[in-house]
């Protein structure tokens, strides 16, 4: 199972966006080797939004929190080197029509379909699977309308 009650939405963008595209560069910084960070498209509110995230113990995952219940539409484990464990990685989410893209460091991860969402804020996305205390440093992040 997956616990992401510790899960952390920093919106940064309050204009609403159906298609967009999203990157940021950030790494771990302490806590849990389980925790993650990516972005976040069409939060309308903190119960519904969809999140693309990586985790420094090489997971990823597109996840979809709707009415306050989350579900992971995708998830595994990228191939070793892709994701780095202590230094920066470039996370990359695209969120067009019903298609959500999840890249890290320019190699495709993941890709699925959902239209639940239409349009909503972007933003950051943090949280822990199990163990609290995850730190991540976000340095840059950039919107692109496709």
């Amino acid at each position: 199972g997956v616990d992401i009650r510790n899960a952390a939405v920093w919106s940064i963008r309050d204009d609403a966006y159906s298609d967009v595209i999203l990157e940021t560069s950030a790494q771990r910084l302490g806590g849990p080797q389980d925790g993650y960070y990516g972005v976040v498209c069409r939060q309308v509110d903190s119960d519904n939004y969809y999140g693309l995230a990586i985790g420094s113990d090489g997971a990823y995952g597109i996840l979809k929190m709707l009415d306050g219940k989350m579900d992971f539409l995708v998830e595994g484990t990228a191939p070793n080197g892709v994701i780095h464990a202590n230094e920066p990685n470039l996370v990359r989410g695209e969120c067009v029509g019903e298609t959500l893209t999840l890249f890290a460091n320019n190699q495709k991860l993941a890709e699925t379909q959902d239209g639940d969402l239409g349009s909503g804020a972007t933003g950051l996305l943090a949280g822990t699977n199990s163990n609290p205390g995850f730190e991540a440093l976000f340095s840059t992040f950039k919107i692109y309308q496709p």
